[in-house]
């Protein structure tokens, strides 16, 4: 597994799929990209 941290936008456009983490007062939320339910299941 490669990780790569970027806040630049186009950076994250190239990559088909991501794992995106989110930080809010609440606490931090992840989003998975270009996965499909059935396949991350």
């Amino acid at each position: 597994m490669i990780g790569i941290i970027s806040h630049v936008t186009e950076l994250k456009e190239l990559m088909p799929y991501r794992l995106d983490v989110m930080s809010s007062r609440g606490g931090s939320t992840v989003k998975i990209q270009g996965v499909s339910k059935s396949k991350a299941c």
